[in-house]
């Protein structure tokens, strides 16, 4: 070959050539100088991700230059939908342009996005190099990443961004990529963390509610805590009624037997209840001994009954009180959604007793929905609606859509026809619900989505590494998360559990999908494998 040991790209090259990155150009030539263009280097990346579009991929960019022959078109497809490459329009990619130094720093860095190891953001390189003023506004944040990296440094003087590279710079340049990924530390590791706060005592699949028996005297620990990382909210604890429980810091103490108290306090826009019962002492009922002595049993026997007042085991028995058209995990919170004129039941029921309480719903804003007693009835299509109630010193809530109906709105108002003057006084009526327009519509939106794209997700992970994967509403002011379950393409890559996602099996991919309100959510999850016998570059180029 015509690479020799000692120089600079010998490792580099030696080491892209046995992992099947590249090839010689003939026999025994490997061409270290020779040029490399788009198209080439875009196959040789394919080459090295791994990945792949499997058999009967099909065309969905629009490069009319790039014909389906080229050996390096399902690679261009493939930059293309990962969105590494996007060509200097849609219908020209212009695969036979040499790659010049900016144009190899911005799809480099383009690489380590999709693969999952963003390079970290870098001041600019400006006063290093004296033809700075070369680099292109789109291609400067790459460039400055890539210098910071140790991955690109130029003569010593200069950059030259606009020079052409060579396979071995290539060749140089993808070691280090490599490197970079084997050793990757994320940026901002902390900022990744999303809490999941609960309650320490929370029953009944609540995050955010619990009921607790305690003595006289006895002490129970009431924390706020997240699931993920253990940490503890520094909340302040507020009782109520006064005098039942004393409240110290996270610690509550039972003081005045045979009552109750309501524990609360909010932390991140969430309230956190806990309804405490205190039982009475049981060393009074030891009195009637004393009594019994005299010759007088009959006027001891008023003393009996005391015993039955230890009774209040009863209470023992809390409510743990819930809507029947629950939506996720708060149990006082719903959504429904009906068409006009059906009707449902809404009410609030004990999970353990079931005992249904009398409560009086109402409806905001008036006139999308009828609600009498606890039936609730669709009036107006396309609307929303909230039924709610206050029991228990809680709040319940039911969010309503009356779906649209066009097919039998059109022909309601013809029998009115011949009464024009009866309508006339309902024409204000429609007025009345313009109020729902503030009323807030999820518009929803996958966390992990692709620029772009509402519905559709790409994520690489590690084996080990996990994160949640969300529908969300847009809304920066609301905190719903869709309750939805994920289905894989292909079992045994990850680890599902609810919306948390952990990778299981290097080097595969699954797509995992969900159905919400109409829409298919899916998301590509590549779980990397491990980049072995990467050769140690000192020398950047």
């Amino acid at each position: 070959y015509d690479i020799y040991a000692g120089t600079w790209y010998y490792d580099p090259m030696d080491w892209c050539y046995q992992n099947g990155y590249i090839s010689g150009v003939a026999d025994y030539t490997m061409n270290p100088a020779g040029t490399v263009t788009r198209g080439m280097l875009v196959m040789m990346l394919y080459s090295f991700s791994g990945d792949s579009l499997g058999d009967g991929w099909e065309r969905t960019n629009t490069f009319g230059d790039v014909k389906d022959s080229y050996y390096y078109a399902e690679a261009i497809e493939w930059a293309y939908r990962n969105q590494i490459v996007s060509g200097y329009s849609k219908e020209y990619f212009a695969h036979t342009d040499l790659v010049t130094r900016q144009q190899l720093c911005t799809i480099m860095a383009a690489f380590l996005r999709w693969n999952g190891t963003p390079l970290h953001k870098a001041p600019s390189a400006e006063a290093l190099f004296g033809d700075y003023d070369q680099v292109f506004s789109w291609a400067q944040a790459s460039v400055d990443a890539m210098v910071a990296a140790g991955m690109i440094a130029g003569d010593g003087k200069n950059l030259n961004p606009n020079a052409s590279s060579n396979r071995a710079q290539f060749c140089t340049i993808l070691a280090h990529v490599a490197q970079y990924m084997e050793n990757y530390v994320p940026e901002e590791e902390p900022d990744v963390h999303e809490h999941q706060w609960k309650l320490n005592l929370a029953q009944n699949g609540s995050m955010t509610w619990c009921s607790e028996t305690i003595d006289e005297g006895d002490s129970l620990e009431l924390l706020i805590a997240c699931d993920v990382c253990g940490e503890i909210a520094p909340v302040e604890w507020v009782a109520e009624p006064d005098g039942v429980v004393l409240v110290e810091e996270n610690t509550v103490t039972g003081i005045l037997g045979g009552n109750s108290a309501m524990v609360s306090a909010v932390w991140e826009e969430v309230e956190y209840q806990c309804l405490v019962y205190v039982r009475e002492s049981e060393e009074e009922p030891s009195e009637p001994t004393e009594p019994s002595e005299p010759t007088e049993p009959s006027e001891t026997d008023p003393t009996e009954p005391e015993p039955t007042e230890s009774e209040p085991t009863e209470p023992v028995h809390v409510h743990t009180w819930k809507l029947n058209k629950q939506r996720g995990d708060d149990p006082t919170w719903g959504e429904v959604s009906i068409d006009v004129g059906e009707k449902f039941r809404l009410y609030i029921f004990c999970t353990e007793c079931k005992e249904v309480p009398e409560v009086e719903w109402t409806a905001e804003p008036d006139g999308v929905v009828l609600v009498e007693e606890d039936m609730v009835t669709g009036l107006l299509s396309g609307k929303n609606a909230r039924v709610r109630t206050d029991w228990d010193g809680k709040t319940y809530e039911c969010l309503i859509h009356v779906r649209k109906d066009d097919s039998t709105t059109p022909t309601e108002p013809e029998p009115t026809a011949p009464k024009p003057t009866e309508p006339e006084p309902t024409e204000p009526e429609p007025t009345e619900p313009e109020p729902t327009e503030p009323e807030h519509v999820h518009d929803w939106k996958l966390n992990k989505a692709l620029s772009g794209s509402d519905t559709t997700g790409d994520v690489s992970i590690d084996v080990g590494e996990w994160f949640n994967l969300r529908i969300l509403c847009k809304d920066k002011d609301c905190t719903e998360n869709a309750p939805v379950t994920w289905t894989p393409s292909k079992e045994g890559v990850v680890k599902i559990e609810g919306m948390k996602i952990t990778g299981v099996k290097a080097g595969s991919n699954t797509t995992l999908s969900a159905e919400w309100e109409g829409e298919t959510y899916s998301c590509i999850i590549r779980v990397r494998k491990s980049t072995n016998n990467i050769p140690i570059i000192s020398l950047p180029i």
